[in-house]
């Protein structure tokens, strides 16, 4: 328990004092002390506890650990888990860990077991693990910066992949190919009591390029605008004036316009965009006139003439 308390120095000065109280069952007092010496006793436990299980670490120049290269299993850890400048970890096993869990600059581990551990998993800023195992774990997770792949193991959703889209984590339910295109039917990675909470969402794959949406449509459109956004503007252009048509994509791909914003202005001008994925050149050019956009989107023309 950490409290705050005013010690009398004498006089009418006081001074306000931090320490952490240890109390036993019957809730004696047995032993105050420092908070910076209870979390340099705190990492010392944990560095005779590595030790006693051959498991190699890295510290740096103040004794802290920074680096646990093999696997962990903290079941036999009779302390609370503090390491401020832990960054990575092997397989990492809390399930059986009675303690509290704290590692602030966590952001990788190859696995992830958190099977009954009734605490808070307390590493903000994880966005790399394999396997992960949430049974039983009855507090809030989320995956939402997820950069690597793995396996999400649970009693209803055994063995679907993690999967990153966009910096994003999701759950891959299921997955289907057409030609050269893979659709997967996810949810996002987010999770409580061991339950994939997570909304519902799309992940399209394209010729290497992924894009992610509420619906399946949105996911394609995404993916599509992706794929032509990484051509040559010069090069989307001249198509523009050749066929003397240009698509939205075409467009956005051109100018750097969002959606939303063309779709307004659009509006403002008596037409839905939804209705008009693509429109002739001429019409194109009288319904953005005025825009920075449509400045833009000239110039580029002119240079492919």
């Amino acid at each position: 328990m950490l409290l705050s308390f005013l010690s009398w120095r004498g006089g009418t000065n006081y001074t306000l004092s931090r320490c952490r109280i240890y109390i036993t069952p019957s809730i004696q007092l047995l032993a105050t002390m420092p908070v910076n010496r209870h979390l340099r006793c705190n990492m010392n436990h944990l560095i005779d506890f590595l030790k006693s299980q051959n498991i190699a670490f890295d510290v740096d120049d103040s004794g802290d650990i920074t680096r646990i290269k093999d696997s962990l299993d903290l079941e036999g850890f009779a302390h609370p888990f503090n390491a401020p400048k832990l960054t990575q970890t092997g397989n990492l096993y809390l399930r059986g860990f009675a303690h509290p869990f704290n590692a602030p600059k966590l952001t990788q581990t190859d696995s992830l077991d958190l099977r009954g551990f009734a605490h808070p998993f307390n590493a903000p800023k994880l966005t790399q693990t394999g396997n992960l195992y949430l049974r039983g774990f009855a507090h809030p997770f989320s995956l939402s910066d997820l950069t690597a792949t793995g396996v999400y193991y649970d009693g209803l959703l055994s063995e679907r992949t993690l999967k990153t889209c966009d910096g994003i984590g999701v759950v891959v339910l299921s997955t289907k190919r057409t030609g050269s295109t893979v659709l997967h039917r996810c949810r996002y990675a987010k999770f409580k009591d061991g339950d994939l909470i997570g909304d519902a969402c799309y992940v399209v794959e394209i010729e290497g390029l992924t894009a992610h949406g509420k619906t399946v449509k949105s996911a394609m459109e995404d993916a599509g605008f992706k794929a032509l956004n990484s051509r040559d503007k010069n090069e989307i252009a001249s198509e523009v004036v050749k066929t003397g048509i240009v698509t939205v994509d075409q467009f956005r791909a051109i100018t750097g316009a969002c959606r939303e914003g063309m779709r307004s202005w659009l509006e403002d001008r008596g037409v839905t965009m939804s209705d008009h994925e693509s429109l002739s050149l001429t019409k194109a050019k009288a319904l953005m006139s005025g825009s920075s956009y449509g400045r833009q989107f000239l110039n580029v023309l002119d240079k492919a003439l």
